[in-house]
């Protein structure tokens, strides 16, 4: 139907507006003059038009990437990595202005996510936190960290209550929105998650890895815990707690 000519070396991201009118691509941007050639393009998908390009001002890292892209919920905003390593920027697709500049992680940012209300973005990092913004704000309002990994990947959970997070160490892991609280951990990969997503109906995360695997889990470990029950129609062990997160002391499988 069209080509889009997005004037980048590499194009790693194509994301459509949730109404499906519109298209952002992102990549690797050129320098020229020291500057990056806009690697960030708003295209018409019904035209194949150029609309704009988000302009993030000069760069001060070698073949920076603004490849990682959110459109917020009603498709007014994109939330993209910035030019600089730890930042990133919140634009209206509109106009093309910058909104907000979120400034707080203190290395590469690596994952951005719209909470599905549009009143809140995620984003994760290599130093090993993921932080959550007030868009109408542009304050920073909470950090997910417990300072064992750097964050690839994030979600959020369809009702927004939780926010799921892909880190280096193998392992996923669920918080609490409101109170910034883990509330669990996915283990069963051997390499890094390179994603993270709940299903629809938010009964669901799906994990990929580096692993060469995508791995299924219940959201609420007690539904883990059924279904391991009715294989094994007994008390689990210490271990098989710890493997299915389960955190409560609480027996869990009836006794024969």
């Amino acid at each position: 139907l069209h080509t889009l000519a997005a004037n980048t070396v590499d194009v790693t991201t194509a994301v459509f507006s949730p109404d499906g009118k519109y298209l952002v691509t992102s990549g690797v941007g050129l320098f020229l003059l020291s500057s990056i050639s806009n690697p960030t393009r708003l295209w018409e998908v019904s035209t194949g038009q150029e609309l704009r390009a988000f302009n993030f001002g000069p760069s001060n890292v070698y073949s920076d990437t603004s490849s990682i892209v959110a459109f917020s919920p009603d498709g007014y905003k994109v939330l993209v990595k910035g030019s600089t390593y730890d930042d990133a920027n919140l634009f209206d697709v509109k106009t093309g202005r910058q909104i907000c500049d979120f400034l707080g992680h203190n290395a590469y940012v690596t994952s951005v996510a719209f909470s599905p209300d549009g009143k809140y973005a995620l984003t994760g990092s290599e130093d090993r936190t993921a932080r959550l913004w007030d868009v109408r704000t542009c304050q920073q309002i909470r950090v997910f960290t417990d300072n064992v990994s750097l964050v690839i990947a994030v979600a959020f959970s369809p009702d927004g209550k939780y926010v799921l997070t892909g880190h280096g160490d193998n392992k996923a892991r669920l918080w609490d929105t409101a109170s910034g609280e883990e509330l669990r951990e996915f283990q069963g990969h051997t390499n890094w998650l390179n994603s993270v997503a709940f299903s629809p109906d938010g009964r669901y995360v799906l994990t990929g890895s580096a692993d060469g695997t995508a791995r299924l889990w219940d959201t609420d470990y007690h539904d883990t815990i059924k279904f391991a029950c009715s294989l094994v129609w007994r008390d689990l062990t210490t271990t098989e707690r710890q493997l299915y997160s389960v955190t409560d002391n609480a027996p869990t499988c009836p006794k024969p």
